[in-house]
C-alpha cells in the first residue's frame, strides 16, 4: 500500500515536473557518477554536453527508483568522422498512466585541444485522459583539453522553450576532470538551476584491473551517493551502477557499451 502512494505520487510529480525540466541519468555511468561525464567514456555523455565525443552503441534499462512499474529504457549512438562527432541518443519512460519519450540529435567539432557542440532535442509526453504534447529544446556546450586536465561546460534549454504553458529551466552544468593516472581520475561538478541552490558533485574513478573498474560519487543539494563497476572486456563495456535517492529507494541501473574504433 505504502508503496503504491508513493508510486501515485512520483507519477504526479512527473507530471507536474515534466514541465520544468525533470533530469533523468540515461546511463549505468552517469547514474553511479551522479551525472559527472569525464569520469569513464561511454557515448551517453553527449547528452549532457553536446560537445562530448566517445564513438560506439550504448543501450540501457533501469526501473527508477525501483518501482517496477517504472521503467526506463535509453540507447545512444555515436560516430566520428575526421574532427567531426554525430550523436544520436534516445530513452523511454514507459508507464501505463505517464509515458515520456525524448530524442536527442547531436554535431560537434573538436580541434586539438578545444571542442563545440549542439543538439536538438524533441521531447514527447503523454498523460493518460489528460494530455498528449510535444516540443522542440536546444542545448549547446564546449570543451577544453590541457593535458591531465578536462573541462567543460553547457547550457540545456538555450532556447528557453516553454511546454504545456510552463517555461521549462535553463540549467547550467560545469565539470572538471584531472587524470591522476593511467588508471585513475577525479572529477568535480557543479549544476546550476533558477530558483535553485547550486548542485556540487565529486566522483572518483578506479580501475582494478584491465577488465574491472569503479566508480563512485557524491552530490551535494541534494544529497545523493553513486556507485557503480565497469567490466571491459574489449570492446564491450558492461556497468552496473546505484544511486541513491533522500526519499524513495535507490536507482539500479544496467548499461551495454560498444566501441567502436575511430
Amino acid at each position: 500500500m505504502r508503496k503504491g502512494i508513493l508510486l501515485l505520487v512520483f507519477i504526479i510529480l512527473v507530471v507536474k515536473l515534466s514541465a520544468v525540466g525533470l533530469t533523468l541519468n540515461t546511463s549505468a555511468t552517469q547514474n553511479a557518477a551522479n551525472g559527472l561525464i569525464f569520469l569513464a567514456q561511454s557515448p551517453s555523455g553527449t547528452s549532457l554536453n553536446p560537445a562530448y565525443q566517445y564513438q560506439g552503441v550504448e543501450s540501457g534499462v533501469t526501473y527508477l527508483f525501483n518501482f517496477h512499474d517504472l521503467p526506463y529504457y535509453t540507447l545512444h549512438l555515436s560516430s566520428i568522422r575526421n574532427a567531426w562527432g554525430f550523436y544520436l541518443g534516445g530513452c523511454h519512460l514507459a508507464h501505463p498512466l505517464y509515458k515520456e519519450t525524448n530524442i536527442n540529435l547531436s554535431l560537434n567539432y573538436r580541434r586539438n585541444f578545444f571542442a563545440v557542440g549542439t543538439s536538438l532535442r524533441f521531447m514527447h509526453n503523454r498523460v493518460s485522459d489528460y494530455h498528449n504534447a510535444h516540443a522542440f529544446i536546444a542545448d549547446a556546450g564546449f570543451i577544453v583539453y590541457y593535458d591531465n586536465i578536462i573541462t567543460g561546460f553547457s547550457i540545456k534549454n538555450l532556447t528557453q522553450t516553454r511546454f504545456q504553458g510552463y517555461k521549462l529551466p535553463v540549467v547550467l552544468i560545469w565539470e572538471m576532470s584531472y587524470s591522476l593516472s593511467d588508471n585513475s581520475s577525479l572529477s568535480l561538478g557543479l549544476e546550476k538551476e533558477r530558483n535553485y541552490d547550486f548542485s556540487f558533485k565529486i566522483g572518483t574513478y578506479y580501475r582494478l584491473h584491465s577488465y574491472i573498474a569503479l566508480l563512485s560519487s557524491y552530490q551535494y543539494e541534494p544529497d545523493r551517493i553513486g556507485a557503480g563497476v565497469k567490466l571491459l572486456p574489449s570492446p564491450l563495456r558492461i556497468s552496473y551502477s546505484i544511486l541513491t535517492h533522500r526519499y524513495l529507494s535507490p536507482t539500479h541501473y544496467f548499461s551495454l557499451t560498444y566501441g567502436f574504433r575511430n
